[in-house]
């Protein structure tokens, strides 16, 4: 059996709220730019013998949702990819599409 993990969890500090209420446009749903720490973690084994690493980054992105139901989403940045025998610093980036089933 071979199984792949992969683990990816973050925090955000959305920092242009205000300015966009003030230009009328839309905050709900959390629609603003961001920066923030993203943690990622995988293995391609279950016994743990295959390749794994563990990376930390500082990113920074945009998170937009539409009335008509759909959100848009990326974010991009650099951390270290802490993996046996070969740490080097890497990129980060994620593209998110979604539809929002209820409201």
């Amino acid at each position: 059996l071979n199984t792949n993990f992969f683990f990816s969890v973050g925090m955000r500090q959305y920092y242009n709220f205000g300015k966009r209420e003030a230009k009328n446009k839309n905050v709900a749903g959390n629609s603003g730019n961001f920066i923030g720490l993203r943690m990622l973690a995988y293995s391609n084994d279950v016994t743990g013998s295959g390749a794994k690493y563990l990376l930390p980054g500082l990113v920074w992105g945009l998170q937009r949702t539409y009335a008509s139901r759909w959100n848009l989403g990326f974010e991009f940045g650099v951390g270290y990819k802490f993996q046996t025998n070969n740490n080097t610093p890497t990129l980060i980036s994620s593209f998110r599409l979604g539809y929002r089933l209820v409201k």
